[in-house]
């Protein structure tokens, strides 16, 4: 079976980079580098630290905080699920992202379960 794929032209899109492995991350930066040659519109928005296992995890107990890095960048003080919500929420300016990328992981994604 061959695969589908769609090309998307991703100049004039507001794109939002996030990641579950932290902001310091190698995926975040390959993901920026790409996503930057026909655009200049990313905010980048991910956990503080490492949040692998704990993506679709809302903080319900904690208080969620976030530090500016730089322009559009933000580092979250709580899970991927706390990242994406703030800053698509809160953080991104109208309008908000036409596209969502999170992913290219350090390790394997996969899961035992017994």
């Amino acid at each position: 079976m061959q695969p589908n794929f769609t090309v998307v032209d991703l100049a004039g899109m507001r794109i939002f980079l996030s990641n579950d492995d932290g902001i310091d991350a190698l995926g975040p930066d390959c993901r920026e580098r790409v996503a930057r040659r026909p655009n200049d519109d990313i905010w980048i928005v991910a956990p503080e630290k490492d949040q692998s296992g704990a993506s679709h995890s809302p903080s319900l107990s904690e208080p969620v905080r976030c530090r500016s890095l730089g322009k559009r960048k933000f580092a979250v003080q709580g899970t991927p699920t706390d990242s994406v919500l703030m800053g698509i929420l809160d953080l991104v300016s109208a309008p908000r992202p036409n596209l969502v990328l999170s992913g290219i992981n350090r390790g394997g994604a996969t899961w035992t379960i017994t």
